[in-house]
C-alpha cells in the first residue's frame, strides 16, 4: 500500500487495483515547516498488552506526535512516554548525541502509525524538546518514502 498524507487533513490510500481511498486524519498527522510529523500510537508489545488484558487491567494506548528523522539510527521516545506507558525496561544502550554519548534506558513497545501499520521495536528513552518520538532509520528502512516540502506532503508505502 502507498500513503500519501497531505496538509489538508485527508490521507489517499493506493491500493494495487489502482484505486485511491481518501481517509480523514487528524491535523496531527500533517506535514510542518519543521518537519515530517505525524500522530503516532505507542503502546505496550502486543505479548505484555495480552497479560495485562488477562488479569482484568486496561491497557493503555496513548497518541504521541512523531517526526521521522532520517538522522537517527533508532527510533526514541521522550522518558515521560515511557513512564506514562509502564513500557518493558529491557536494559540500556550507549547512545550518541549531538551533544554527548550516554548510557540511556531501552523499552520493548509497539508503535502504531495513522494509516493502521504498525511495529513492536526497542525504543531508547532520551529527553526531546518539544516532541514525544523520533522515528529512526530503524523503522523507515522498512519503507519508501517521498518527502514533498514544497506541497507540505509525505508518501510512504511499506
Amino acid at each position: 500500500m502507498i500513503y500519501k498524507i497531505k496538509p489538508e487533513g485527508s490521507r489517499e490510500i493506493f491500493d494495487p487495483n489502482g484505486d485511491i481511498e481518501e481517509v480523514p486524519v487528524s491535523s496531527h498527522s500533517l506535514v510542518y515547516s519543521n518537519g515530517a510529523l505525524l500522530s503516532v500510537q505507542i503502546s505496550q508489545p502486543l505479548s505484555v498488552a495480552e497479560r495485562i488484558q488477562t488479569k482484568s487491567r486496561q491497557t493503555i494506548n496513548i497518541k504521541f506526535n512523531a517526526l521521522i528523522d532520517t538522522g537517527a539510527s533508532i527510533t526514541v521516545i521522550s522518558p515521560s512516554v515511557a513512564e506514562q506507558l509502564n513500557l518493558v525496561h529491557t536494559g540500556f544502550n550507549q547512545i550518541a548525541s549531538v551533544h554527548n554519548v550516554e548510557k540511556r534506558p531501552v523499552y520493548y513497545g509497539r508503535v502504531t502509525f495513522p494509516w493502521g501499520a504498525s511495529v513492536e521495536i526497542s525504543l531508547v528513552s532520551c529527553d526531546l524538546q518539544g516532541i514525544d518520538c523520533l522515528i529512526g532509520r530503524d523503522i523507515i528502512k522498512n519503507w519508501v518514502m517521498i518527502f514533498d516540502g514544497v506541497n507540505g506532503e509525505i508518501t510512504i508505502c511499506d
